[in-house]
């Protein structure tokens, strides 16, 4: 199989925008559209019938924090998807920010970007945390339109 055969599979889900292949570095990057119903894990499967091995994946993510039985969580918005969140070995206080923010009652939506961990094929995407990374608000939607 070769980088082309991953690329014209992950173009053919519907909600993406653009697929970038680096085959030197590993790496695809992927743009989807807003309201998009991609998941990691159809994006890794994807790639392991291309001939692949995925491995960890950097993801910005929408969404609302939420408690779990574990810690602390993201909905992600446009999603029935709940995945579990930790801290990031070199980003221990985004984390812990996120914590604060949720103690404290805070609801709006927050902008995430963190590093979900390679994961062996049949595992969910939400069986393992999300790492940490770093998180925003949002930018404000559009009036009369959906956020970015």
């Amino acid at each position: 199989m070769c980088a082309h055969a991953v690329r014209v599979a992950i173009e053919r889900l519907e909600g993406v925008r653009s697929v970038q292949v680096h085959l030197e570095t590993g790496q695809v990057r992927i743009e989807l559209a807003p309201g998009n119903r991609v998941t990691l894990e159809r994006v890794r499967q994807l790639v392991r019938e291309s001939g692949f091995s995925p491995r960890q994946a950097a993801v910005e993510l929408i969404g609302t924090l939420r408690e779990r039985e574990r810690g602390l969580a993201l909905a992600v918005s446009g999603l029935e998807l709940v995945v579990p969140l930790a801290a990031h070995p070199e980003a221990p206080e985004a984390f812990a920010a996120l914590v604060r923010r949720h103690q404290a009652g805070r609801a709006e939506p927050i902008r995430l970007r963190a590093l979900a961990p390679a994961a062996p094929p049949g595992e969910g995407a939400g069986a393992r945390p999300l790492q940490v990374l770093s998180w925003s608000a949002p930018p404000a939607a559009p009036a009369g339109g959906p956020p970015p």
